[in-house]
């Protein structure tokens, strides 16, 4: 049993992993394209692919922690630990380059400033619980409907607010990019980001649950 665990606690972290480095990649666009559709939209796709190779992606479980499974909430924390390491392993292979010599740097710079340190905790929290909220829907939009192209669409569109609204939890694995402007002060907001997500995540299916729990007949 305990092998058993192992294994698939280690093919979690890989799917994880690779997701991390997908991601990563095509952050490489909403750098370059800072604060413009075209890099909200490469994010998205980078979101896009690892749904449709069936990557393991933290934010995607999240919601699935409340079905009371062991195994849910296990797979959810290897997923975070996995998304990490590959974005940490990106964020290795771009400091082989001189960040100051390249646009990649300046916008990291540019985001941090824009999208962390001039909000204070509370607002971090509420802008990540609403970015939380976009992505379940988003996700499970993607699993449920029936067309493709509705599936597609309102996948994009709900990464795309997510990622102008710029405060949900993949966007701190990026800023690893630029690991040189991490301090106490990023730190401690990444935690304010990972606080609101999971709350706006959880927030539909905790709801769901309440309605079931409520008799029909009064």
């Amino acid at each position: 049993m305990k092998k058993i665990l192992f294994f698939k606690c280690l093919k979690t972290t890989v799917n994880a992993f690779i997701a991390g480095l997908v991601i990563g990649i095509f952050s490489i666009g909403y750098f370059f394209c800072f604060s413009t559709w075209i890099g909200y939209l490469s994010l998205s796709v980078g979101f896009l692919i690892t749904m449709l190779y069936g990557y393991d992606n933290f934010m995607i479980k999240v919601p699935y922690v409340l079905e009371n499974k062991l195994w849910n909430i296990i797979e959810t924390i290897f997923s975070l630990i996995g998304n990490f390491l590959g974005i940490i392993l990106l964020s290795l292979l771009m400091n082989l380059f001189s960040y100051e010599s390249i646009e990649i740097y300046k916008n990291a710079v540019e985001i941090v400033k824009n999208q962390i340190i001039q909000y204070n905790y509370l607002e971090i929290i509420l802008l990540s619980f609403l970015s939380g909220i976009l992505i379940y829907f988003g996700v499970n939009t993607y699993k449920k409907a029936e067309q493709p192209i509705a599936r597609f669409l309102v996948l994009i569109l709900c990464f795309v607010l997510v990622s102008y609204l710029g405060n949900y939890f993949v966007s701190f694995q990026i800023y690893c990019l630029g690991a040189t402007l991490f301090s106490g002060e990023i730190v401690g907001k990444f935690f304010s980001v990972l606080l609101g997500n999971i709350l706006g995540e959880l927030l539909i299916p905790g709801l769901r649950i309440l309605r079931g729990r409520i008799p029909s007949n009064g």
